[in-house]
């Protein structure tokens, strides 16, 4: 009897899956932190359906691409009638605009439940910047929503103390956890250089090109001692010549964009990720490094000192502060016992993102809007 009741909850458990709908980035060849957690979902949701929203693409692409999957969405909410929540994942910018004509059509013209999952740091501090009609819009997503999802505890007390909302929920960003031995990093010999990776958007906002200029700046101290592998897409043109101009290719070395299996082959062999963001949500980048046992080197912005514990399983720096990511870089390379144990740390702060921890949670969340609620667990 106990064994059927079990079969009974799995069941209804999975079927959970089939009510929801995700909006967001393109998940599949995704260039962007949305696109990584909705192509992780689709990993692991027993039964996962999606709308895109987004891709990256010239402007006039852009526009083609959400007005033709529009069209999508509104198919999907007329004929599949087992679709109950719309999940949509936004930021800011013309992403709220994009989204508030989603939230309406599934909110206001099919009567659908609504959770407006947001993925940026900086989106109250562009709501307060913002123009009439972008507040109006973002006010409209904010409070029309029957759950207001959050990346981490702290922006969900930001959300409820800007806007005195009722609804906002924890939903964190989740990992696929590797099949790595730590024992691998070990093997590397004290004397050897410190490999440092970063991964993510070409851009200054990425701080990427303040690598490039901390390597000029202090190329004696780092010159033989450490090298820094970048990899992915945006101004790699600019990034390539600064690091010509600078002569620094014995520092820094651009990789390019890299494909799924040649970043984990990255990330296996590298000692430190760094990523010198000057805003940041909840990098799933840096959750990746830190499966790999990777210590953090990052900024002390946007969600990222909620993940890396200073002096436990990285340096925080504050960011622009070159000399201050120099000092983080050189703890590294002259401390092995250091680096090893940060390694360590960062293996077992990551488990809370993990799909055994994080799937309940969404779960909830979702059973709770189902049933007329928001789960009191995670409210």
């Amino acid at each position: 009897m106990q064994f059927d009741v079990l079969i009974v909850m799995q069941d209804y458990q999975k079927s959970i899956y089939k009510s929801v709908l995700q909006v967001g980035e393109q998940h599949v060849n995704f260039r962007g932190g949305i696109g990584a957690v909705l192509a992780t979902y689709k990993l692991y949701f027993p039964f996962f359906k999606s709308v895109g929203s987004h891709c990256h693409a010239s402007s006039l692409g852009k526009v083609f691409y959400f007005v033709g999957n529009y069209f999508v969405l509104i198919w999907l909410l007329l004929w599949d009638h087992s679709i109950r929540i719309v999940q949509i994942h936004g930021s800011y910018g013309a992403s709220v605009y994009r989204k508030a004509i989603i939230a309406f059509t599934a909110k206001s013209v099919f009567n659908k439940k609504i959770i407006y999952h947001i993925h940026s740091s900086e989106y109250i501090q562009k709501f307060k910047a913002g123009g009439w009609l972008y507040k109006q819009l973002c006010l409209f997503l904010l409070t029309k929503s029957d759950a207001v999802a959050c990346l981490t505890p702290k922006w969900k007390e930001l959300f409820i103390e800007e806007f005195g909302l009722k609804n906002v929920v924890v939903m964190r960003n989740m990992i696929s956890l590797p099949d790595f031995q730590l024992a691998n990093k070990a093997e590397r010999k004290p004397g050897n250089k410190l490999n440092l990776v970063f991964l993510g958007l070409i851009d200054e906002k990425k701080g990427v090109f303040d690598l490039v200029t901390m390597a000029n700046e202090y190329q004696q101290q780092l010159n033989g001692k450490v090298v820094i592998n970048v990899g992915g897409i945006g101004k790699s043109t600019a990034l390539k010549s600064s690091i010509s101009n600078y002569r620094v290719e014995h520092i820094v070395t651009y990789r390019g964009w890299m494909g799924e299996q040649e970043k984990i082959a990255l990330l296996k062999v590298a000692d430190v990720f760094i990523l010198p963001s000057y805003n940041e949500g909840l990098p799933v980048s840096i959750l990746e490094a830190m499966s790999y046992g990777l210590p953090i080197i990052a900024s002390r912005v946007g969600g990222i000192p909620e993940i890396i514990k200073d002096q436990v399983n990285g340096f925080l720096v504050e960011k622009g502060d070159r000399k201050g990511f120099l000092e983080a870089i050189q703890k590294y390379s002259t401390n092995h016992q250091l680096l090893l144990e940060h390694s360590k740390q960062s293996t077992e702060l990551v488990k809370q993102f993990s799909p055994q921890t994080v799937l309940p949670q969404i779960e909830s969340i979702y059973n709770g809007l189902l049933n007329g609620f928001v789960s009191p667990a995670n409210a």
